[in-house]
C-alpha cells in the first residue's frame, strides 16, 4: 500500500504514456503525484509543489508527462516529470487551467481568462519554453462544457456559450480556425472521434424536439451537412 497526503477531493487528473501511469491530486497543501507501472503495481508518491491548485492537468511527454496547473492568483504552471520524479517548473499564461492534450510534437494547454474566454498555448517535446496564449474566443462571456477531441492533424474544441453551441479547430502548433456556430441552443451535448476527425451530436431547441450530429474532417472541415436525427424527445449522454 501506498499512503496519501490529505486528498480533499477538489482536482485530480491521470495520463498513460503507454509505460507507467502518472496521476496527479490537490490538496490542501498543494499538488502531489502518484506513478505506477501500467498494471498499476509499484507504485510511489511523490510531491509535485506545495502551490494549491485551481485547475489541473496532465498529459504524456514522450517517455515523461508534463503537469498544468493553476493557482488561485490565476498563475498558470506546467511541471515536467521526468523518470517518475518532479522536475522543471516553468511559467504558462495566467487564467484557470481547463485542459490540456497531447501529441508527437508536444503539448496544447487551453486555460480560461478572467472573463471566461478561453486561450491555448503551445510547448513543444521536452521544452520549457511555451508559446504565447492565443485568444480562441474573444467574446466577453462565459464558455462553458469544454470538451476536446484528438483528431489526426489537431483537437477540435466545442463548447457552449449563452446557450449557443459553438466548435473551433486547432492544429498541431495551437493554430486555431474560426469558430463555427451549430446552433443558438442545445440543451446537452457529446463529441467523439470520427475517422480521424470528429463528431458532435447534441439536442437542439428549447424543447428538447431534436437531435442532430455534425461531422468534421481531421483538418476541423464540415463533412457534410447536420444530420437530423428523427425522434420526439431526447437527451445525450455519451
Amino acid at each position: 500500500p501506498v499512503t496519501l497526503s490529505g486528498f480533499d477531493g477538489n482536482l485530480a487528473a491521470a495520463a498513460n504514456n503507454g509505460s507507467s501511469i502518472a496521476v496527479v491530486f490537490a490538496d490542501s497543501n498543494g499538488v502531489d503525484l502518484l506513478t505506477s507501472d501500467t498494471s498499476f503495481n509499484n507504485r510511489v508518491s511523490k510531491v509535485v509543489n506545495g502551490i494549491a491548485a485551481s485547475g489541473l492537468a496532465i498529459v504524456p511527454d514522450g517517455s515523461d508527462f508534463l503537469v498544468a496547473q493553476s493557482d488561485a492568483n490565476l498563475n498558470d504552471r506546467a511541471t515536467r516529470i521526468t523518470g517518475g520524479n518532479p522536475g522543471a517548473t516553468f511559467a504558462l499564461t495566467s487564467g484557470v487551467v481547463i485542459s490540456a492534450a497531447s501529441n508527437s510534437r508536444g503539448t496544447i494547454v487551453f486555460s480560461t481568462h478572467g472573463c471566461s474566454t478561453i486561450a491555448s498555448q503551445f510547448i513543444a517535446r521536452g521544452s520549457t519554453s511555451p508559446s504565447s496564449p492565443t485568444d480562441l474566443t474573444l467574446k466577453g462571456s462565459p464558455q462553458t462544457d469544454e470538451r476536446l477531441v484528438a483528431t489526426n492533424n489537431g483537437h477540435q474544441l466545442t463548447y457552449i456559450e449563452n446557450h449557443s453551441l459553438f466548435t473551433q479547430f486547432v492544429d498541431n502548433s495551437a493554430s486555431a480556425q474560426p469558430r463555427t456556430q451549430l446552433t443558438t441552443f442545445a440543451g446537452a451535448f457529446a463529441v467523439t472521434q470520427l475517422n480521424g476527425g470528429s463528431a458532435v451530436a447534441w439536442i437542439d431547441g428549447t424543447l428538447a424536439q431534436s437531435f442532430k450530429v455534425a461531422r468534421f474532417d481531421a483538418a476541423g472541415n464540415k463533412r457534410g451537412s447536420t444530420i437530423d436525427v428523427p425522434v420526439a424527445s431526447a437527451t445525450v449522454n455519451a
